[in-house]
């Protein structure tokens, strides 16, 4: 089995982020993974885990937009981008199903991709249904 490659996550008392998604915690030699847990939202379910810093503050942090901060260019969101999850869906946060991206190929691309779009609770199954 390859092991993943590992980011350290800035400032914090040696957490990582991995290329699978996964948040680790060094200890001496071993990773460990930080299992974390789901936080349910409107707009869906993502994995999400507590980094403590080396300044005493912690924060939530969802998996996904470490990978995309670590892994996929860096922090763009204040250029306006959001994190899009691939096919694979929101709780998949390895760095092949993640990418910067805009707030319509969040909401319609990728609906239309996932075939996932509902109107009015019914759900379109063909893109050729779609009103755009």
């Amino acid at each position: 089995m390859i092991e993943p490659e590992k980011r350290y996550i800035e400032k914090s008392k040696n957490y990582f982020i991995g290329e699978d998604g996964n948040v680790y915690r060094k200890n001496d030699q071993d990773f460990n993974i930080i299992n974390g847990w789901i936080n349910k939202t409107r707009s869906g379910r993502y994995r999400r885990a507590w980094i403590f810093y080396l300044d005493g503050t912690s924060n939530q942090m969802y998996h996904h937009m470490l990978v995309a901060i670590y892994f996929c260019g860096g922090d763009k969101r204040d250029e306006g981008l959001l994190v899009l999850h691939g096919v694979e869906g929101n709780l998949e946060n390895k760095k092949e199903n993640i990418k910067w991206g805009t707030a319509y190929e969040n909401q319609v691309e990728d609906r239309k991709r996932d075939g996932n779009y509902y109107n009015r609770g019914k759900r379109k199954e063909a893109v050729d249904d779609l009103p755009f």
